[in-house]
């Protein structure tokens, strides 16, 4: 399975997985690479170990239930603002958003009541899980703090199976896993799967774990898969898919929306998606990796996706301690890059100008500060190849519009202010006055009362 990757690049990356595998003293571990949407990479290590095996994946289970929900917000059934109680009824932190359900914002205690639901299991419904948890618990009122609730996952899930009508894994398995081809990915362990263990820190003895089922608690982490299938999921996640999701809901998942104050910038939170520091891009940018991890008794997992170079990782272990799937995660990324990097998209010339455009393009000055004003083809950008702003032309009943999609303008609008012959005398954006020398005295000085 690298018939995509020269033979040192990946005696390289088996070394690493052998490494950690030796290391954390993990009956085995299997992971994959994806690039560009194709497994180029697999591999396992381990007695018996399989890269095509099912391992337990934990939370990344939520992702799954986040889209899901975004197909729900996305057809217009929901809203981000909609609250727990207008689709589940009165139970406990009603009041809560689906939106700070996604972000772990809603202040709902981190565990559902009652012994520790990864490793015992849940045989009760989700009614019987609402009675046990009212709201008592609490952690923090709506809105304050990011706090992990695998609990909120389970009232997202009943929230799924109460729109559509049916369970919770039906609408995973018809809405997400058959249309993407994922046939391995399972409620229950499949044929093949792998055993997971506690292993005795003195004596290395390995000791089963129970294949815990978690009824109404699934949504949050019962999904089985392997890395073949999360390569998929990877791949609609990294690079979308109109058919399961369309892309501008996608991309409000992938926009950070919550964080924990003393990790600083290592850690944010989206809709559904963790986010970390990841490979540092060009001109030394700051890299991010997307996905989430995902832990159960006996088996440690992570999914992450650099998303500028088009390319995912998926590792898998089955211990219950002893991986660090995110660090594991990330060295297969940077040795990839460092060995075999991704080759940027063509640049291709401009197709299509349109005139509205053609006359904005070139340098603008903000005050005395001069910027370039370009156009690729989809967007107008100020500041050239990293853009502080950009704008996407859209027909208005008055003409052409330009509305921020990115950058401080993100969401604004760019005025075009014509003189009386028609010619343009400034921009404004949002009160930015953009003119074509510096401090023009025939438009608006930026930050002057009007006289």
């Amino acid at each position: 399975m690298t018939e995509h990757l020269d033979p040192a690049t990946d005696r390289s990356l088996r070394r690493i997985v052998a490494l950690r595998q030796r290391s954390g003293r993990v009956p085995s571990i299997a992971a994959a690479l994806v690039r560009d949407g194709t497994q180029i990479w697999a591999a396992a290590h381990g007695a018996d170990a399989d890269p095509t095996a099912g391992y337990r994946i934990g939370s990344i289970s939520k992702t799954f239930t986040a889209v899901l929900v975004l197909q729900a917000m996305a057809d217009g059934t929901i809203e981000p603002a909609t609250r727990v109680r207008e689709v589940l009824g009165d139970i406990g932190y009603g009041e809560v958003t689906v939106g700070e359900l996604l972000s772990h914002t809603g202040g709902l205690q981190a565990e559902p009541s009652g012994p520790w639901w990864e490793r015992a299991g849940r045989a009760e419904g989700f009614a019987d899980l609402a009675v046990a948890n009212d709201a008592t618990a609490r952690a923090f009122d709506p809105g304050i703090h990011f706090h992990y609730s695998n609990l909120g996952f389970a009232w997202l899930g009943e929230i799924v199976a109460r729109l559509r009508g049916t369970t919770w894994w039906e609408a995973t398995r018809a809405r997400l896993l058959e249309p993407l081809g994922m046939s391995a990915t399972t409620l229950e362990p499949g044929p093949g799967a792998v055993t997971g263990w506690s292993i005795d820190p003195f004596t290395g003895e390995a000791r089963a774990e129970p294949a815990s089922v978690t009824g109404a608690m699934a949504p949050a982490g019962q999904l089985w898969s392997t890395v073949g299938d999360l390569g998929r999921w990877a791949r609609f996640l990294g690079g979308g898919n109109a058919e399961i999701l369309p892309d501008e809901w996608l991309v409000r998942a992938l926009t950070p929306r919550a964080g924990i104050a003393d990790q600083g910038l290592s850690f944010a939170y989206g809709w559904g998606l963790q986010m970390f520091p990841g490979i540092p891009g060009p001109a030394g940018a700051p890299g991010t990796m997307v996905g989430h991890l995902g832990s159960m008794p006996g088996f440690q997992a992570a999914l992450m996706i650099d998303r500028p170079r088009r390319t995912a990782v998926v590792c898998l272990g089955n211990a219950t301690i002893g991986l660090d799937p995110l660090s594991l995660a990330r060295d297969l990324l940077v040795e990839l890059e460092r060995l075999e990097p991704a080759i940027p998209p063509p640049w291709v010339p401009t197709a299509v100008v349109p005139e509205p455009v053609r006359e904005l393009v070139g340098v603008w000055h903000w005050g005395a500060s001069a910027y370039r004003m370009t156009w690729d083809g989809a967007y107008l950008n100020l500041g050239g190849d990293n853009p502080l702003s950009r704008w996407q032309p859209v027909d208005g009943s008055d003409g052409m519009v330009f509305i921020g999609v990115s950058g401080y303008h993100a969401g604004e609008r760019l005025v075009v202010v014509r003189n009386p012959d028609g010619s343009v005398n400034h921009l404004d954006a949002s009160t930015f006055i953009l003119t074509r020398t510096p401090y023009d005295p025939a438009a608006p000085i930026p930050g002057e009362p009007s006289r």
